[in-house]
């Protein structure tokens, strides 16, 4: 096949998936371990972060925290797109989480403990639809345990921001 080298591609897996080059496998992994770092940065030195960005802590972390969320919930659209199989509970349920996680943005900042409880179930509740595609036959392995992996460290973060905040 014209340009096609196995260096370049992973191969195809059982599942039929569409290779994927390691390079943009690498890239998913390292944006993904990037995109958890906010949690971190503005739960161990919110002071500065709050300097830097001029916006409250709390407000910082529940903003990023949506946008991480109906991020996360959007990309199960690409599921959408035409296959053989569409799963069509999980991109209903990916529309109720991300409104979900909208609606953790109309929780009065002070309440913080319930946006946080409402995020985090969320990330958890993706997760779950994430284990289900997978399951089924429509999610990589590697993307699962990734999954899996930030999904636990976000989590760290929460449990910390709504029991040391």
């Amino acid at each position: 096949m014209p340009g096609f080298s196995c260096e370049t591609y992973i191969e195809r897996d059982l599942r039929g998936m569409t290779p994927m080059t390691s390079r943009s496998t690498a890239i998913s992994i390292a944006l993904t371990a990037l995109g958890a770092l906010p949690f971190y940065l503005i739960l161990i030195a919110p002071s500065e972060v709050a300097r830097i960005i001029m916006v409250d802590p709390h407000s910082a972390y529940r903003s990023y925290g949506a946008v991480i969320g109906s991020f996360m919930a959007g990309t199960l659209w690409g599921f959408s797109q035409p296959a053989s199989r569409t799963p069509i509970v999980a991109v209903v349920l990916s529309n109720i989480l991300a409104l979900a996680v909208w609606s953790s943005l109309l929780i009065p900042l002070e309440a913080f403990r319930g946006w946080l409880w409402l995020q985090l179930i969320v990330f958890w509740a993706l997760l779950a639809i994430d284990w289900s595609l997978w399951r089924s036959g429509l999610e990589r392995d590697w993307y699962l345990r990734l999954r899996v992996l930030v999904t636990t460290a976000v989590s760290i973060a929460y449990l910390c921001a709504i029991f040391f905040w």
